[in-house]
């Protein structure tokens, strides 16, 4: 319970920092400078993904030392990692200089005017600063959990992102430029990691593990290991900060904003539904280690149903108000694409279908699945959108992640998961496949009468709810008896 509250706090941080920065940058700086501001922080991410993924694998890999209570080993894996982490880091600032000295900075950002030497100042300062904490912090913060202080690290996840947020925001509203505000969210980005630092040095020394013993071959074969790690996560950026960078290059960096902005707010429902799976996630690995097929096929319908009953409808319900909504939220300096919006809102559904099934073969380490589903989402959302994007601008963008999402989200894992399942004496439930064909049917509808009859789009999106409706009671009494007595007993709990 105190782990679910803290990942509502993050979420939330989430959410308000979202809600609070957009109508500041938009109102102070203008759609171009927010746009740059939005393709220097997507930059950033895309080379931090090597060093993300290569400390995910050695959180793991620690996790197992401390497991195991084999100090030795950990302080081998720490020392050595660390190691590496900081040379990952330093690569990243020569990437950096190599962009600035080459004069492709300008180009990757999308950016064409004579500012550019600010924007290569406040990329490197952007940089620099996670430099200088970041390698050793990704590290120290994945002890938290084996630790037994999963909430404690959550909460300070979340102060530090409280912080940044302030720091930005009184930065932009007292009227500073890009650069100085690049330099107060690096400096806070410093304080707040050092201060994870102190507190994470304070909790291993206390569990009795505070000890580091380098060995650069043992390092160098851990990288190595985590290769398929960060190659899936260099493609899951390459369709997300890659494809921001993307829309910059062609389309200009203003329209950047306009797509996050959207995006943004599509994908507060996936982060909700992804708070409600994430009680689930043990149940998985325990029924799939007993071999009880049966039981994760009914979990599945269960997480079908309260992500189809509780998030999905609603989503529908609230299409006629979110153009006011987002006028007041943009403060009306950036229009209202309702198309492209409606699109966002169902790769939203259909992930929403896959997220439970795509749950279920991570936690039981499917590679192999993991790895098809990354290539198939990018390939597809990187390829078409470079093709689309020209002439058909946000809303081609839009199609083809929709198109990404069906594949990557429903054909793969449903694939995948039919041989799994099998593996343990279980099925699919193909009535409640039927079910989600007939969910995105729904979207479908909307989407189109969106583009091509919008003015009856208010009268389609009310059956819709109606449609959408009748969906979930069929889900909730094709649920087992066992089922629908705990779903119950919970919101009796509420």
């Amino acid at each position: 319970m105190v782990g679910m509250v803290a990942g509502i706090g993050n979420f939330a941080s989430i959410v308000v920092q979202n809600l609070l920065l957009v109508p500041i940058f938009l109102s102070y700086w203008g759609q171009e400078t927010y746009g740059i501001w939005l393709s220097l922080l997507a930059a950033q991410t895309m080379l931090q993904t090597v060093n993300t993924s290569h400390q995910g694998y050695v959180g793991n890999e620690l996790n197992r030392s401390i497991h195991a209570k084999c100090v030795s080993e950990f302080a081998l894996t720490m020392g050595s990692n660390v190691f590496i982490a900081i040379c990952l880091g330093m690569l990243q600032l020569f990437i950096v200089a190599g962009l600035v000295i080459t004069g492709s900075l300008g180009s990757l950002l999308g950016t064409k005017t004579g500012a550019d030497t600010t924007y290569a100042w406040g990329f490197g300062i952007l940089v620099s600063s996670w430099v200088v904490t970041g390698p050793v912090i990704g590290i120290l913060v994945k002890l938290y959990a084996p630790f037994g202080h999963f909430a404690r690290g959550s909460w300070l996840g979340v102060g530090q992102r409280i912080l940044q947020t302030l720091a930005v925001a009184i930065c932009v509203k007292e009227g500073a430029k890009l650069l100085a505000v690049a330099i107060a969210y690096s400096a806070t980005s410093i304080i707040t990691n050092s201060v994870i630092f102190c507190d994470a040095r304070r909790m291993i020394r206390r569990a009795g593990f505070w000890t580091c013993r380098l060995n650069i071959g043992v390092g160098v074969k851990d990288l190595g290991r985590s290769l398929v790690i960060v190659v899936r996560d260099l493609m899951e950026q390459g369709g997300n900060s890659g494809l921001i960078l993307m829309i910059g290059h062609t389309l200009g960096v203003a329209i950047i904003p306009t797509f996050t902005t959207l995006r943004t707010l599509a994908n507060t429902a996936m982060q909700a539904a992804t708070i409600l799976l994430q009680p689930i996630a043990t149940d998985f690995i325990r029924l799939h280690s007993a071999r009880r097929g049966r039981d994760i096929a009914e979990i599945l319908a269960v997480a079908w149903f309260a992500a189809g009953a509780v998030i999905n409808i609603a989503m529908a319900a609230m299409l006629p108000f979110v153009p006011m909504v987002y006028d007041a939220w943009v403060r009306h300096r950036i229009g209202f694409d309702e198309t492209t919006f409606i699109l966002l809102m169902w790769t939203v559904v259909i992930k929403n279908f896959g997220a439970p099934i795509t749950m279920y073969l991570s936690t039981n380490n499917h590679l192999n699945f993991m790895s098809a589903a990354a290539f198939f989402r990018n390939a597809i959302t990187v390829i078409l959108a470079a093709i689309v994007m020209i002439p058909a601008g946000i809303r081609g963008v839009a199609m083809v992640l929709v198109l990404a999402e069906i594949v990557a989200s429903v054909w793969i894992p449903l694939r995948f998961a039919a041989s799994e399942l099998a593996s343990v004496s279980g099925k699919l439930n193909r009535a409640a496949i039927w079910l989600a064909v007939a969910e995105q049917s729904v979207w479908l509808g909307i989407a189109t009468t969106a583009l091509l009859f919008p003015l009856c789009l208010r009268l389609v999106v009310e059956v819709s709810v109606l449609a959408l409706s009748l969906i979930a009671w069929i889900r909730w009494k094709n649920l087992g008896a066992e089922s629908t007595k705990r779903l119950l007993s919970v919101l009796k709990l509420s």
